[in-house]
């Protein structure tokens, strides 16, 4: 079968990797990686979970004051998708106050990539809320994410923001 493309071959021309001869139930969620000990030959194993984060990027911004209106911007400088957000208060908001409505916003879209309610009643420091995005999420390696606080929730409190990114393959 010399010089054949490929892409020509048919069922009964085709054959598993090398070193990988039949594959069960209990392979699923395995994938076919190189042995790294034989050349030329295959194994079917589950990735570790190191290697399922090796994409998975963090980034961290600061507001100031998500009482008072305002926006930080960060460039993470990764091609990906903005995954979720993740945020950490440093003290409470008025509980008989309104919460903080935080957007995330990519490249200045028409619409945001997710929405965060940080809840007045309460809050103390440390509360944790997080959103995941499904939309709109979509990142270059030249794009901003816009972090805006509406400003309509009184106390002073200052708020941190992780970015949760998947790095995409191209």
């Amino acid at each position: 079968m010399a010089n054949v493309d490929h892409t020509s071959l048919t069922d009964t021309q085709c054959h598993e990797p090398k070193g990988i001869n039949s594959a069960t139930t209990a392979d699923k969620g395995k994938v076919i990686t190189p042995s790294g000990t034989t050349s030329g030959e295959s194994v079917l194993r589950k990735l570790t979970h190191a290697e399922l984060l090796q994409k998975q990027h963090h980034v961290m911004q600061v507001i100031g004051n998500i009482s008072a209106a305002s926006t930080v911007y960060i460039a993470p400088g990764i091609s990906g998708t903005l995954v979720k957000a993740t945020s950490v208060i440093d003290g409470a908001l008025d509980s008989s106050g309104s919460d903080a409505t935080i957007t995330f916003n990519i490249d200045g879209s028409a619409s945001d990539a997710a929405t965060m309610t940080i809840a007045a009643s309460g809050s103390a420091t440390g509360t944790v809320d997080s959103v995941t995005s499904s939309a709109n999420n979509i990142l270059t390696s030249n794009s901003y994410i816009a972090i805006s606080s509406d400003g309509a929730s009184t106390n002073s409190v200052r708020a941190a923001f992780v970015l949760q990114i998947q790095e995409s393959d191209a």
